[in-house]
């Protein structure tokens, strides 16, 4: 195989053909015991060499958006999971887990607020893992359907 064949079949981060590929598909991210909790601590994710922040709001809806803030590119890991949002430490920004802005302290206009939107994946729960996909939404193949899902956990290990 020649070089520039093995660096095309390869690499996966972003803007890479292969990268691209590996998007199209549900992927397991996460340990759902990782985000057991509401408005537990986010959890920083790494696929496909970028970066995102997985979470459990309020009502236990999973969130996934970019990691980085949309107003300040501040980690949004490093943020506190408040009352149905992640709230971003740098300026205080609170994103729902579709990534709507819900709260921007230093604008007190709602109207404000309408104007963003943190990039947002959809993110599901089965089989004990936490799936993203990070391709195009309106291109998002059916969601996989493994025997694995459907057994209970007491006959499912799930090693990291």
């Amino acid at each position: 195989m020649r070089q520039d064949e093995n660096e095309l079949l390869c690499r996966v981060g972003p803007g890479t053909p292969m990268g691209g590929v590996f998007k199209r598909y549900w992927t397991p991210i996460a340990d759902a015991k990782q985000l057991a909790e509401p408005d537990g601590d986010p959890l920083r994710v790494r696929f496909c060499g970028e970066d995102y922040v997985a979470f459990r709001d309020s009502d236990g809806k999973l969130g996934l958006l970019d990691e980085l803030c949309p107003h300040r590119g501040t980690s949004l890991a490093l943020g506190r999971n408040e009352d149905g949002g992640l709230r971003c430490l740098y300026h205080g920004w609170k994103f729902a887990a579709d990534g709507a802005l819900l709260d921007a302290p230093n604008h007190p206009d709602p109207k404000f607020c309408a104007q963003f939107k943190a990039a947002s994946y959809p993110v599901r729960e089965a089989g004990g893992l936490v799936w993203g996909y990070f391709g195009p939404k309106e291109s998002a193949p059916a969601f996989p359907d493994y025997a694995f899902m459907k057994a209970p956990a007491s006959q499912r290990y799930l090693v990291r």
